[in-house]
């Protein structure tokens, strides 16, 4: 048998080559898709209440549609949208009362899709000891939420469904995670927080803490929002996102303990936590007419309190990008113009 001839040097290197070329080749189309995809600087509050976008970023649903979104962990709306202000993230999840009080500073932003709405998102809870049983009680009592927020405004309308006003008790202010603390310590006697911050306080002061039952005050929202300038100049991506919402509450529906899984696990809260508030979400990819008459009742409270600097009512349908939604969903559209 004749033996076979060793490969020269010269032989080896093109043989080297040539799979080196063939690799490359395979590589290409792969490195050529990540180059066109646009990157888009998620800025995620991390509160249950996002668990559509937090979904479409774990199951992949954004990158499929084209985008190469880059989830920035905040949290509380109200510090999601100060990232997109400062230039640190193109869009941010945060409630319609967020909108409301950065609408008398600027002008420049929009909501372009609610993802998420929830009746029981914000509690009021007091200590055991301070004899608060029912909102009533609250009168004379100092109080903790956070300044310009969703939990901020239910507290208002807790107090008016009283008769009460903000005068007839002590507003102190907070970060959301600082209520428990503040709770726990005396500092206040109650406080109107959001989940899953009033949850914490519940397992972190047990028996010490009560859960006061009200009347529904407020139905909250879950938006995603950008500066005009985005969504005008980045509408593909803007159309990707929202069919990424739309495949991830799909998901939700078919599979809501992986879901919940997985929205633990990104916001870093336990998932007994996250299950039970799961049922007061719903998950809809919308805009609708109610969105505005919401955020015209926060505004009127606002300047009526002197919460906000101005005398004249912002018209939200300014704040409102509908056109992306309406391409994709028509029927997810509901605002008169």
């Amino acid at each position: 048998m004749a033996r076979r001839r060793a490969a020269s040097p010269r032989e080896s290197g093109w043989h080297w080559c040539v799979l080196l070329l063939l690799a490359l080749i395979v590589m290409l189309p792969r490195q050529s898709l990540a180059a066109e995809r646009p990157l888009v600087r998620l800025a995620v509050s991390l509160t249950p209440l996002s668990a559509p976008v937090i979904v479409a970023l774990e199951k992949g649903y954004f990158e499929r549609q084209g985008i190469d979104a880059r989830p920035i962990k905040i949290i509380g709306g109200h510090r999601t949208i100060a990232a997109m202000f400062a230039g640190e993230a193109d869009i941010a999840t945060s409630s319609e009362a967020v909108v409301m009080f950065n609408s008398f500073k600027r002008d420049d932003f929009a909501i372009f899709a609610t993802f998420v709405s929830n009746e029981d998102d914000v509690q009021l809870l007091a200590r055991r000891d301070s004899a608060i049983v029912t909102p009533r009680d609250l009168k004379g009592r100092r109080i903790g939420t956070i300044r310009g927020s969703a939990a901020h405004f239910f507290l208002s309308q807790i107090l008016v469904l009283q008769g009460l006003t903000p005068s007839d008790v002590s507003i102190a202010y907070f970060q959301p995670e600082e209520l428990a603390d503040a709770l726990a310590s005396h500092a206040v006697d109650a406080v109107s927080v959001w989940q899953p911050f009033g949850l914490i306080a519940q397992r972190k002061m047990g028996d010490a803490i009560v859960a006061i039952p009200h009347e529904r005050a407020y139905i909250e929202t879950f938006n995603l929002i950008a500066r005009r300038d985005f969504i005008a100049g980045n509408s593909k991506a803007i159309e990707a996102m929202l069919r990424g919402l739309i495949l991830a509450n799909e998901f939700i529906a078919s599979h809501p303990q992986e879901s919940q899984e997985l929205v633990s696990k990104f916001i870093n809260q336990e998932f007994s936590l996250v299950r039970s508030l799961w049922p007061t979400f719903t998950f809809e990819v919308t805009l609708k007419q109610w969105l505005l008459a919401t955020l015209d009742s926060e505004a009127r409270w606002a300047m009526a309190e002197h919460l906000v600097e101005g005398n004249s009512l912002p018209d939200y349908l300014d704040f409102v990008s509908y056109a992306a939604l309406e391409r994709i969903q028509p029927r997810a559209v509901t605002i008169y113009r």
